[in-house]
């Protein structure tokens, strides 16, 4: 029942209201950026119409607004919908509430999911495929221009007018309601930029306020610290302006971010609020449902380890403009190697969401369909792994089988009658080291013959025996060969982790060790000695790389000695220079991680590529290794690594210092001969001659040091160069444990430029600290292991009284119900153990809970900053990503947001950061310089209350420095 639409001017207002209005008694208009317009009205009614009152259910009525100048309409103010309507019988009078909402709130009714996949639409196409189910809607676009999604997005469990918000706060803006419109219309943004007028008004209060984006800044979304407060105002006028117009006020251009229209003394009137156009700025929307939330699709197409999926939620899905999911196996490192089973075309899959953001979805896995009785996999006892070309993994509660084409090819281990291999074809054992077979009885059997081979022996069976060799012996092992056997294994036992190619070596030169002994020849034995020394040596070497320089070290180190073997000087010479190359990437890696306070990202993402690109060049991947050594170039460039940066260094070098350099190059592209002298001279006058291999590292140090990174000269070079030891601490209970760094000269002086804390001053300060145990003691002697680390040696080149925070986990007082004894925690600074803290951890509280990480034993910068924005700590890389791993999460490798902070006894600690227990907190800061020793004492004793027992705004100092984690206790 559509009903007659009655109109009253009331004042400087016109009312179209679904009843005759008599007398207006109160009239309110809001409008914000974000929310619909709304309308409160309430009015004395005429008693003709009581009798419809009963029905006003069966209505839908309208309202609209409208400011009048005599008889003229002026503006419309509003046109929406009713939403509530209420008509009240008082002191003999019907009085009409009514509120209303703009027409925008049709958006909002419906609760809608589906998914975008284009990843090349515009957000302006998108917009419009929202609001084209509503007739005659429309926007203005403030905000998005032509820019294309460029990744997944999906409206899940939202109404159009959530998701669309949602979508404009990837902007940092809103939506901005057009209440005077009779169809859903709005701005998409909620500035309109240009300055509108200045505004007047008499009758206005001012104060600061937090801004709505504060979360954004804090989370570094946009803007600084300054801007997490704005002034604002709250201004009456007579003067109409829109939400968003910038108008001029008190001689600040301000933005209009709320507007309330309303009756005041028979006038009408309008207040505004007004902020600076920062504080317009809205953080980043995230739909609350998407978290965990599993979507069935099907799958459409497959490619590595990516599918597309075509939603259930989606009517259609064109396969070409679909995204590419991946799909998570058991287990698939980055090199190809693990698990790798994909779905087929057609599967049923659940599309999973990890956390707020849908860019991170995945295909968690294949859900079978229309399971028939009596087909394979019928028996819940035979769990069974089979692929569309006959091949199978079948377990059964006896036994484990392994086929291929059926019956053909397989394996079979069987509890009661054992291991049977059968092959219609061929059988091939081949094995790069040993071939070892054990058992009571070993028989083999051959139609024919029966041949075994080796490089100079040969036996042959075949009804004659043939034994050939240059010696054939028929005693034992010598005793030699045995106890080299033995001491090796026992080494190996105690958790010396000797890689392949050290084995055989080590072996061959602890028998020559056993042989010279044996005979009395300490010559012999020192030679052993010295050679087993070497391989030691090596090992060490290249245990102090990264992880991924490790992997590929050893290979160029086991194919060197399998050509020096073979006596292939050409395979020796490549693989040495192979060798050579890598430490100087290693080397490089090192320097721009120190060049600034970003630049770790730089060496993070170089890290990545020279892993991937040596897994290309070995055809464990497909990828392009040109096409990796190009963005390696690009981000190595941003570090001076060119021809033509090098010639602008060496050029600046002169400049700064012509006393020392004379270089005069033409800047070009080129590399030639007048190029290669000037970076030699540079390399003999650096003291990098003989110890560097590329000329690249070489380009990278002659940028370092001309642009004031690297010191000039070095500081070895200068009489008590390096920084100024760390002032000396006050006296007082906290720094009872405390020492004076001693001076960087000192120190290089004590432990020859070879250690990072002299043995002797190692030896000193565990004598002074008698509650050391003597693992503790042990632990602290392996500071010095980490000396020949690039990241410790690139700080400390750097900065000498560079902060080192050892954790030594395993060795500390603080028990848990696991059995683990926390870890010893120290300082070192200026070539001096400054402190040391007996209640400290590496591992996490609740470390078997699923998304809880721990972080890998290893060596890692850190910065001073604030953890949860609550108390100073230790920023583990500033917060991004630090190797890790999760007990119930094998495919996640990182964990970000790492801090050393206070640790607690009455609650869990730690979810994957490092700890020092809040009563040596403070001290352990001081001892690191990040608080100055006559900063106030604070202890948080109760995890329940973070925060509350902190004192706030606690100055402290920025630095950088190195943790080191060593889990070898």
């Amino acid at each position: 029942m559509v009903m007659q639409m009655n109109a009253v001017t009331y004042g400087d207002l016109k009312i179209t209201a679904p009843y005759d209005i008599v007398a207006l008694l109160d009239f309110k208009l809001f409008k914000k950026v974000g929310g619909h317009g709304e309308v409160y009205l309430k009015a004395v009614v005429s008693d003709d119409h009581q009798k419809k009152y009963p029905d006003l259910a069966q209505y839908r009525e309208h309202i609209e607004v409208f400011q009048m100048d005599g008889e003229e309409e002026v503006r419309c103010l509003f046109k929406g919908t009713v939403t509530e309507l209420e008509i009240r019988f008082s002191s003999g009078n019907y009085h009409m509430i009514v509120k209303g909402l703009s027409h925008s709130y049709q958006m909002d009714k419906a609760v809608r999911s589906r998914s975008f996949q284009n990843q090349d639409m515009t957000y302006t196409e998108l917009i419009r495929e929202v609001i084209g189910e509503y007739p005659q809607s429309d926007f203005i676009d403030l905000a998005a221009g032509s820019r294309t999604l460029d990744e997944f997005m999906m409206q899940y469990r939202e109404t159009d007018w959530q998701f669309l918000g949602r979508v404009a706060s990837r902007f940092y803006t809103g939506l901005v309601a057009d209440v005077t419109s009779d169809k859903p219309r709005f701005w998409f943004g909620s500035s309109r930029g240009e300055l509108k007028g200045t505004l007047k008004g008499s009758n206005y209060l001012t104060g600061r306020h937090a801004a709505e984006s504060g979360k954004a800044i804090a989370n570094a979304r946009w803007g600084d610290e300054n801007e997490r407060e704005f002034l604002y105002y709250e201004v009456e006028s007579d003067q109409y302006f829109e939400i968003g117009d910038v108008v001029l006020f008190r001689n600040k251009a301000l933005v209009i971010e709320r507007a309330t229209v309303s009756i005041k003394r028979q006038v009408l009137k309008y207040d505004y609020v007004l902020i600076p156009e920062s504080g317009l700025k809205r953080s980043r929307a995230f739909n609350p449902h998407l978290p965990g939330t599993s979507l069935e699709g099907k799958v459409i197409e497959v490619k590595d380890e990516n599918v597309r999926v075509h939603l259930n939620i989606d009517p259609k899905q064109n396969k070409d403009t679909a995204c590419w999911f991946p799909y998570p196996t058991n287990y698939t490192s980055d090199n190809g190697v693990g698990w790798h089973c994909m779905p087929e075309l057609g599967d049923a899959v659940h599309l999973y969401f990890p956390s707020r953001e849908e860019k991170d979805a995945v295909v968690s896995h294949s859900l079978r369909k229309h399971l028939r009785g009596g087909d394979k996999i019928s028996d819940p006892h035979t769990k069974r792994l089979r692929t569309r070309g006959s091949k199978e993994a079948r377990f059964a509660p006896k036994e484990t089988v392994m086929t291929s084409k059926g019956d053909n090819f397989f394996v079979k281990l069987n509890e009661e009658t054992g291991v049977e291999l059968y092959s219609k074809g061929s059988i091939v054992f081949a094995a790069g080291e040993d071939l070892v077979m054990h058992g009571k009885r070993l028989e083999i059997m051959a139609a024919k013959e029966i041949s075994v081979s080796s490089k100079t022996s040969h036996i042959r069976l075949d009804g004659e025996n043939h034994i050939k060799g240059s010696r054939v012996l028929t005693t034992p092992l010598p005793d030699e060969e045995v106890a080299a056997y033995a001491s090796l294994q026992q080494e190996m036992n105690g958790g010396s982790n000797y890689p392949g190619w050290a084995q055989p070596l080590l072996l061959k030169y602890k028998a020559d060790y056993y042989r010279a002994k044996a005979a009395g020849d300490e010559e012999g034995m020192k030679a052993a000695a010295a050679n087993a020394k070497k391989i030691r040596d090596k090992i060490d070497e290249i245990h102090a790389m990264p992880p991924w320089a490790q992997e590929q070290m050893n290979e160029n180190t086991e194919k060197w000695y399998e050509a020096h073997a073979a006596g292939n000087k050409a395979e020796q010479d490549y693989y040495h220079g192979a060798a050579n190359s890598l430490r100087d990437k290693v080397q490089m890696i090192a320097l721009i991680r120190n060049s600034s306070a970003e630049s770790y990202k730089d060496a993070n993402r170089l890290e990545e590529l020279t892993r991937r690109y040596a897994d290309a060049k070995n055809k464990l991947t497909t990828e392009d290794p040109a096409s990796i050594s190009k963005s390696a170039d690009e981000i190595r460039s941003k570090y001076g690594v060119s021809h033509r940066a090098a010639r602008e260094s060496l050029n600046l070098l002169a400049k700064k210092f012509p006393n020392d350099f004379k270089y005069n190059l033409e800047v070009k592209d080129e590399w030639d001969s007048s190029l290669n002298n000037a970076l030699y001279d540079f390399s003999v006058k650096y003291g990098l001659a003989g110890k560097v291999h590329t000329k690249e590292l070489l380009e990278a140090y002659a940028y370092q040091v001309a642009h004031g990174i690297l010191p000039w000269p070095k500081p070895q070079e200068k009489s008590g160069g390096g920084s100024p030891p760390a002032a000396k601490p006050s006296p007082g209970n906290d720094q009872a444990n405390e020492k004076k760094p001693s001076s960087t000269t000192d120190v290089k002086k004590d432990n020859n430029g070879q250690q990072i804390v002299a043995d002797h001053r190692i030896a000193s300060y565990v004598t002074d600290h008698k509650e050391l145990r003597d693992n503790q003691k042990t632990a602290l002697e392996r500071i010095n292991s980490y000396y020949s680390d690039q990241v410790i040696q690139a700080a400390l080149k750097k900065n000498p009284d560079t902060p080192l925070v050892f954790f030594f986990e395993g060795v500390g007082n603080h028990g848990g119900t696991d059995g683990r004894h926390g870890a010893l925690g120290g300082v070192v600074k200026g070539g001096e153990v400054i402190a040391t803290f007996q209640n400290t951890s590496t591992l996490p509280t609740y470390g078997n809970q699923k998304g809880i990480a721990t972080v890998k034993a290893g060596v890692y910068e850190f910065v001073s900053g604030l953890h949860r924005n609550e108390y100073p700590a230790l920023r583990v890389r500033d917060g991004a990503g630090v190797p890790a791993t999760y007990p119930n999460d094998p495919n996640k490798t990182t964990a970000v947001g790492i801090n050393v902070h206070m640790g607690f006894s009455s609650g869990p600690s730690s979810e994957g950061c490092l700890t020092i227990q809040s009563d040596d907190y403070t001290r352990f800061l001081k001892a690191v310089g990040v608080l100055n020793q006559n900063a106030p004492n604070y202890v948080q004793t109760d995890y329940h209350k973070s925060g509350k027992n902190v004192p706030s705004n606690i100055p402290y100092n920025k630095l950088k420095g190195i943790v080191i984690i060593d889990r070898k206790g």
